[in-house]
């Protein structure tokens, strides 16, 4: 009898080969802690050139350096201040992750992509999966969200308060920008982290438990909702860089969660304000999507092992 076409994964066999998985089986390092202090050091070193760096291409350009916030107008024009404020986090955002990973590669010898996809190359496929997979999970929650909380505004694409010209702007810009951010947080926490953590303790839940706990802490917010949600997206997304053995699926999952937010809820500059009181109510949706996400990750996991067997 032919095994049906669809099963829940099993969840020791997943466990054990995420145990396998390259990111944790290719981490050895002599001396890791001294590796971990040297990484830290360099990593800042690095961010204070690229910093300097920076601010002498605005000066030598003639541009001040912009007000995070305070560039944002009022009224119509929102959506342009918008852009530039996404774009300001998407190049402070990749230069922490282009300083960590040039130090990683420093410290721990190593060349980029074995902490970006170790053992294999670039796979777009898993970006455009990881992006599917968490846009068609957030659109649907979104709407199921919507009957508990109706949206006190129309979505900022939508909203005809501000001018066509703006908003297509705005959508389009927040593609590019917002790859760049998630781009750059999946490098320091999917990746670099992920190699660090793995040569330092070989227990896979405490693996994840620091990515985790780190990727939420970074964010700097108060809310202990938002905490624990961002908790368990940087847990998903280090299972699925564990699984799939390279970033790319959890980078397209973060691009969509970020891009479906500033499109159709609101502007980046307000949803990254801190301490907004979430409701606990919205864990339940983090919990779903979890689920979900584990269930496509496992399903990609064991087709791409039957192809690879197959050839």
């Amino acid at each position: 009898m032919s095994s049906p076409r669809f099963s829940l994964p099993d969840l020791r066999h997943c466990w054990a080969e995420a145990a396998n998985s390259p990111y944790l089986t290719r981490a050895y390092t002599r001396r890791p802690w001294l590796k971990l202090l040297g990484l830290l050091g360099l990593s800042f070193a690095f961010m204070i050139v690229g910093g300097l760096g920076v601010r002498a291409v605005l000066a030598l350009s003639g541009v001040m350096m912009p007000d995070l916030v305070g560039a944002i107008p009022d009224g119509t024009l929102r959506l342009d201040g918008e852009i530039g404020f996404m774009a300001l986090l998407a190049v402070s955002l990749m230069l922490l992750a282009v300083a960590v990973l040039f130090a990683a590669m420093i410290v721990y010898r190593r060349a980029g992509p074995e902490f970006l996809w170790p053992g294999r190359s670039f796979s777009p496929r898993l970006l455009l999966a990881g992006f599917g997979i968490m846009a068609a999970v957030s659109v649907v929650l979104l709407g199921v969200s919507v009957l508990f909380e109706p949206a006190t505004a129309p979505a900022p694409i939508l909203n005809p308060d501000y001018p066509l010209n703006s908003r297509l702007a705005y959508a389009g810009a927040a593609v590019v920008l917002l790859l760049i951010a998630a781009l750059a947080e999946e490098i320091v926490f999917r990746a670099v982290l992920l190699r660090v953590t793995a040569g330092l303790t070989r227990r896979l839940w405490l693996i994840c438990l620091l990515n985790a706990v780190l990727f939420s802490a970074i964010h700097l917010d108060p809310d202990p909702t938002a905490f624990v949600a961002r908790a368990l997206s940087g847990f998903i997304w280090t299972w699925a860089a564990l699984r799939l053995g390279g970033i790319e699926f959890a980078v397209g999952a973060h691009l969509a969660n970020n891009l479906l937010i500033v499109w159709l809820i609101e502007p980046m500059s307000s949803a990254a304000l801190p301490g907004q009181a979430i409701p606990p109510i919205y864990l339940v949706f983090e919990v779903v999507t979890v689920a979900v996400v584990f269930v496509a990750v496992e399903r990609i996991a064991r087709r791409r092992r039957t192809t690879e067997i197959a050839v």
